[in-house]
């Protein structure tokens, strides 16, 4: 069977309807089924679907549409050749380059770890600037993220920072499909930001707030 004729075919299926959040899941997983055992690599911000096969990779993309619900793109790409592209995107970025130009800013990997120089990518953080320009659009669409992978494939992503200088101990942001949620080992109270909400909150002056610190 050539998997990537079929993979496209599964898509085809859905073009030219409105395509509900369920459609979505039951597509992922069927795909996801039909590359096993490959392991799936969720990435961001543009939600993207990478299972690499080999020398050949397979990328489902998804874009929330207000008419279509979601639109779904299907790429089948020679391995090397874009994961070599990436890699020199990420090498020779310019210091304050926006992390949407990068084909992804965060991975997540729901059925196990491959091996990839995915791995060995990562961005430094030097102040609240940087915190503002590389990690708040990774928190602000992780929980959108979640929501759009099927509910078996779901699990917390936690990033943790040490405050003790400020007093809060360690300081904890959780991604789920329903926000963020903000605790801290100091104290028992927690900062929930439900999803909806995300767009109206500076997550980066929240922190910064915890920290002691500005965000400008």
């Amino acid at each position: 069977m050539n998997v990537e004729a079929e993979a496209t075919n599964r898509v085809a299926v859905l073009l030219g309807r409105k395509v509900s959040l369920e459609d979505l899941h039951r597509l992922i997983l069927d795909i996801s089924s039909l590359l096993s055992p490959t392991v799936p690599i969720v990435m961001g911000p543009d939600f993207a679907i990478r299972w690499v096969l080999g020398v050949r990779s397979v990328e489902l993309g998804v874009t929330a549409d207000s008419k279509w619900g979601y639109k779904l793109t299907l790429r089948c790409y020679d391995t090397q050749i874009v994961e070599g592209e990436e890699k020199l995107a990420v090498d020779y970025r310019e210091p304050d380059e926006d992390i949407a130009n990068f084909s992804y800013a965060w991975s997540i990997y729901p059925l196990g770890t491959p091996k990839g120089w995915l791995d060995l990518a990562y961005m430094l953080c030097y102040n609240w600037s940087t915190f503002d320009m590389y990690f708040a659009p990774v928190l602000n669409s992780l929980p959108e993220a979640i929501k759009l992978m099927p509910p078996t494939w779901r699990k917390p992503v936690n990033f943790s920072w040490n405050m003790e200088a400020s007093g809060w101990g360690t300081v904890q942001v959780s991604a789920t499909e329903q926000g963020l949620t903000i605790s801290s080992a100091v104290g028992a109270e927690q900062v929930e930001i439900p999803l909806e909400a995300l767009w109206q909150v500076d997550i980066t002056a929240v922190l910064s707030g915890l920290g002691g610190g500005s965000a400008t």
